[in-house]
């Protein structure tokens, strides 16, 4: 058993305060046994009372003391409880309560004055003795945590379908319990990405209206956390509040699965967003991003002071005069960049680079010294340089050639396209890869330019690169296809056939009264794919560095290319 004393403490402070301290949370987040933890001098459940008439007759009588009043939810309950706090000032309530929209439309208006909130969140990572894995696999939930790794999984499983179905019947809305858990299936891929509800409105084939409602629900039942841009007037970013349930979500069973998958970074950036915010108790998150693609992950205030964060989970961060600007502008006591691979250093008056565990040390002062981070690298194996190589699948005997050579010099190659599944979002995908990785190598060739995949993952990859001017983008060519200019009119070509394909299927959907939604999001992406091609081939005409055309020049060439890499990723770390 985990004691939650940060929440016992926290609850018992405000029941010094008020008559009524209402412990919000989803189900099975510990809230009852919390309660229990409080040593209440009465307990009652929610069906106890409704089989109790002479309830209230009973609670009047009684002088002083500690009520636990599990799972409520009624207006004529609320107003009964107001009565008996009005007249005797000695005694105090807890009611737990696992939705929110209703409770507050019931109660809010009759307790003003007499009731504080507490919302329950998730274990927290100090509660966990700071294992990271294991929580980011199963996530917060108390009971997922402690069973074992099978038994959690199982754990999860039980608890999505039924949890859902449950939380419909007790909501007021009117929505299908299919779409709504494939709206949740759907959220699974685009976590910690900035919400975009046209494109979930034409995922599941309803008015943007109807994807509101679903984030309300999932919003009301503690599910998801919208975070807002600090310009309100933008999109919020969008996360799923539980790793372990995320996870789940993604059919993802053990920590090396989880490693090795394209949704890692979302998953951690994600989870590290909900550790930051159970941590501190933040309230009123935000995050910054601007039409050139610079970006703050999360803004929250501690103790009166701003706290930036930037994710990086592979350690790469290179400081920016755009970043040092912002630092000014929004006011940062600290801007803390936390990655994954356990670097610990200062990298500026205002600028530090931690841990996730070290989060709390840095924010209270404790910065690590050189001295210690020097002991640090020498007890520690320098972690490998991670690679992300696009390349066409009919190119597979020269990339295995290229592999080879870069994981001999000690570059691990983490994420190729093979990791892209039908159906990813392919922007999403080449965002998440591109961001968690040190630097990303395209291989160019007919068979690549005639693939809309890799055609669309190298627009991907330039954006990505323009937003954050890091050099980390090498482009090699292994024939010349690219400077023939007969080669623009004929991938043109390729496309409209593409198009005129998907519209084929498009039509015999509609015959049929199918779902037209898959073929709609493949076309808009052949079409930007055609809008941009010309802008593609001149930019990738002047930005290849690579020519390995010439066999006999491989061995040159591949030196030429890891000491670029190497000389790039030192500049970035340094």
């Amino acid at each position: 058993m985990i004691k939650r004393e940060k929440d016992l403490n926290r609850i018992n402070e405000l029941l010094k305060h008020f008559s009524i301290v209402f412990i919000i949370g989803p189900r099975q987040i510990g809230k009852t046994t919390l309660a229990k933890d409080l040593n209440p001098d009465i307990y009652y459940s929610f069906d106890a009372i409704k089989s109790d008439t002479d309830f209230f007759k009973k609670i009047k009588h009684i002088e002083k003391g500690l009520i636990v009043l599990d799972d409520i939810n009624s207006n004529d309950f609320y107003i009964e409880v107001k009565k008996i706090v009005d007249s005797n000032k000695n005694l105090r309530f807890i009611i737990l309560v696992s939705e929110m929209l209703n409770f507050l439309n019931t109660s809010s208006n009759n307790l003003i004055g007499r009731a504080a909130y507490y919302e329950l969140q998730g274990l927290r990572l100090s509660e966990v003795n700071n294992d990271i894995d294991n929580q980011l696999l199963k996530g917060g939930f108390p009971n997922s945590y402690s069973l074992d790794i099978e038994q959690s999984f199982e754990y999860r499983l039980n608890y999505l379908k039924p949890t859902i179905s449950l939380n419909l019947t007790e909501s007021e809305f009117k929505i299908s319990p299919h779409l709504v858990q494939k709206f949740l299936f759907e959220l699974s891929f685009r976590s910690s990405q900035i919400l975009n509800k046209t494109q979930f409105s034409s995922l599941l084939s309803v008015a943007r209206s109807t994807i509101d409602t679903y984030l309300t629900f999932f919003e009301q039942f503690f599910f998801i956390r919208l975070i807002p841009n600090i310009d309100n007037q933008k999109s919020p970013k969008v996360i799923i509040k539980d790793s372990g349930i995320h996870n789940c979500l993604l059919n993802i069973t053990t920590i090396e699965q989880l490693k090795s998958s394209s949704y890692y970074f979302q998953i951690w950036e994600s989870y590290v967003i909900e550790t930051i915010l159970k941590e501190f108790s933040v309230r009123n998150p935000s995050y910054y991003k601007d039409k050139t693609g610079t970006e703050i992950d999360l803004i929250v205030e501690i103790n009166q002071e701003t706290y930036g964060f930037i994710f990086s989970n592979s350690g790469t961060f290179a400081t920016k005069e755009k970043i040092n600007d912002l630092i000014e502008v929004l006011n940062f006591k600290k801007l803390i960049v936390i990655n994954n691979i356990n670097l610990n250093k200062s990298l500026g008056d205002k600028i530090i680079l931690s841990t996730l565990e070290n989060i709390r040390k840095n924010i209270e002062g404790e910065i690590i010294t050189d001295k210690t981070k020097d002991k640090h690298i020498k007890t520690r194996e320098v972690p490998k340089l991670n690679t992300f190589i696009s390349y066409s699948h009919k190119d597979s005997d020269f990339v295995a050639k290229l592999k080879s050579k870069l994981e001999k010099a000690d570059i691990n190659i983490h994420i190729d396209i093979e990791k892209l599944k039908y159906g990813d979002n392919i922007k999403d995908f080449i965002n998440n890869t591109v961001k968690e990785t040190d630097y990303t190598v395209q291989v160019i060739s007919i068979n690549s330019l005639r693939s809309p995949y890799v055609m669309i993952e190298y627009l991907e990859t330039q954006l990505y690169q323009t937003a954050w001017d890091e050099k980390k983008y090498f482009p090699i060519f292994i024939d010349k296809s690219v400077f023939d200019d007969k080669t623009y009119i004929e991938l043109a070509d390729d496309v409209l056939k593409e198009i005129d394909g998907v519209n084929n299927f498009i039509n015999q959907a509609i015959t049929r009264n199918l779902h037209i939604t898959p073929y709609n999001t493949k076309r808009e992406r052949l079409i930007d794919l055609l809008n941009s091609l010309g802008k593609a081939i001149d930019t990738l005409r002047e930005s290849l560095l690579g020519d390995f055309t010439d066999d006999k020049k491989f061995e040159n060439n591949i030196k030429l290319l890891i000491d670029s890499m190497k000389t790039t990723a030192h500049n970035m770390r340094s």
